[in-house]
């Protein structure tokens, strides 16, 4: 039997991304799935499109914008009391290949596996983004030709995320002292603490949108800031 996966996707004013968001999810190939959308107070009509058009996606409306972390642990409450067995943490600008998600299922038949990440590329498909195929440069991955379809890692970029409930349940949630930043290096780092095994799966792709020089990181991927805190390690 197939484990049942709640895909989780914090917005804040999404408009403009999360039609494309949402269609390609209700493309995915994959069952069991739902879709909980936690709104952050947005102005932008962004609940109103998600209810009207997208029926099966249920939707959480805050009335203050609380930061992702704080959004994220509510949709993980929501998920685990509703028996997930398996979350996926998506950011609002993102859109997934039909097959996403089965394949990167497969990889959590893994005993040990906590967290587990899709390949992200950009926008448009058409390459690795730039500060993902950072994260795997770090690792010692070659870009071009990844050494395999699982490659292990010590922290993944959390615009496209799986978490076992087994991991949530072992370490906690998410902390919400970072507000829109780190909360992800964090808890990948309390995940390998705890003894659970962290992993990019190649050929599950997520597609991503990289932000402009300057632009604030919608994404959060804020490799840098990681890329410096393990380094000095």
């Amino acid at each position: 039997m197939s484990r049942r996966v709640v895909v989780i996707i914090p917005t804040h004013n999404g408009t403009r991304w999360l039609e494309r968001c949402l269609s390609s999810l209700m493309a995915t190939d994959y069952e069991p799935m739902s879709i909980v959308v936690i709104d952050d107070a947005s102005t932008d009509g962004s609940p109103e499109l998600i209810e009207e058009n997208y029926e099966p996606v249920s939707v959480l409306r805050l009335d203050e914008n609380v930061g992702f972390a704080r959004a994220v642990n509510l949709g993980v409450h929501r998920a685990l009391d509703a028996g997930a067995e398996v979350v996926v943490l998506l950011n609002q600008d993102t859109w997934v290949r039909p097959d996403w998600l089965s394949k990167l299922m497969q990889a959590v038949e893994s005993a040990d596996l906590g967290v587990a990440s899709p390949m992200q590329l950009n926008y448009e498909g058409s390459a690795t983004e730039a500060e993902f195929g950072g994260l795997l440069r770090w690792h010692g991955y070659d870009v071009e030709k990844p050494d395999g379809p699982v490659l292990t890692t010590q922290w993944v970029i959390g615009a496209a995320m799986m978490v076992r409930a087994e991991v949530f349940r072992t370490i906690g949630n998410l902390d919400e002292n970072y507000f829109f930043y780190g909360e992800e290096l964090d808890f990948c780092r309390r995940a390998l603490g705890a003894g659970f095994k962290i992993v990019v799966v190649t050929t599950s792709q997520v597609c991503h949108r990289e932000r402009a020089a300057g632009e604030k990181d919608a994404g959060r991927s804020h490799h840098r800031l990681r890329s410096e805190e393990h380094t000095s390690e």
